[in-house]
This record gives C-alpha cells, structure tokens and sequence, in this order.
C-alpha cells in the first residue's frame, strides 16, 4: 500500500516537475530566444548519456550563467525537495499552478529589485550624511581654532 502511494507520489512530483520544466523553457524562450536554442541545442549533447535529473542541473547552470538566477531559485529548491523523496505537500508551495507559480516568480524578481534600489537610495543618503559629517567637523575644527586664538588676544589685550 505504502509502495503504491510513494510511486505515486512520486509520479505527481516528476508531473509538477515537468510542468515547472516547459514553463521555465516557455518563460526564457519568450525572454532571451537565442538561450534557448543554446539549450536545447545542450540537452541534445547531453541527452544520450545522462538521466534527466542531470540534465535539469546543466539548464540550471547555463541559465545561472546567463544571470537568470532569481528564478532559478525556486526551481533548484523544488528539484532538491524531489531528489530527497519529500512528499508532495512540501514541494506545493514550489510548484502547485504553472501561472501562480510563475506570478510569484516575477513578484519575487520585482521584490528582490526593488530592495537593491532601497539598498541603492540607503547608500546615498549614507555617504551625503558622512559628507556632512565631515563638513559640520571641520567647521567646529575652525571655530574652535578662532576661539582659541580670540582667547589669546584678549589675554594680550588684558596684560
């Protein structure tokens, strides 16, 4: 009974798997055509000789290479999870509904983008406030110096 359910488990996953597969290819064949036909043109190379496990790791790479990355991540955790035999439920939050996964995928791109420019605009204000910083100190630098020397005058005028 148990075999039963684990094979078809495991059917389900390699299923989502698939899926998250040809969505990946339609998403770059939209995005950078010409990675594509460099991918395709690898998974033929490769294909007599290696299990389609190995296969996805070597899209995996090329894509990592191209600075496809971010969506990438998803992806190789998804794979990971499959390859240890977790169960289908885990792997739902990687690859449940090709749309919704690839919404979130873009969501996350976008995220990640715009807190590099948060990070960015941070940077900056960091180095004005160190500039000003800089400038406030050498300001008090000279004041003091003025006071110092004011000091030494009316001591002289005193005498």
């Amino acid at each position: 009974m148990e075999t039963e359910n684990q094979s078809k488990i495991d059917e389900i996953n390699m299923k989502r798997l698939n899926d998250a597969n040809r969505l990946y290819r339609k998403c770059i064949s939209e995005k950078c055509p010409s990675l594509m036909k460099r991918t395709s043109r690898h998974r033929k190379k490769i294909q007599k000789f290696t299990s389609k496990k190995h296969q996805n790791r070597v899209l995996v790479k090329i894509w990592k290479e191209k600075g496809i990355e971010r969506k990438i991540r998803f992806y190789n955790d998804t794979l990971n999870k499959l390859e240890k035999g977790i169960k289908v439920a885990s792997a739902k939050p990687y690859i449940v509904d090709n749309e919704n996964h690839f919404k979130a995928i873009e969501s996350y791109c976008n995220k990640m983008q715009d807190m590099e420019k948060e990070i960015e605009k941070t940077k900056d204000e960091i180095n004005h406030l160190k500039s000003q910083l800089v400038r406030v100190s050498r300001k008090m630098d000279e004041l003091n110096q003025e006071t110092e020397s004011e000091g030494e005058n009316s001591r002289l005028l005193f005498k």
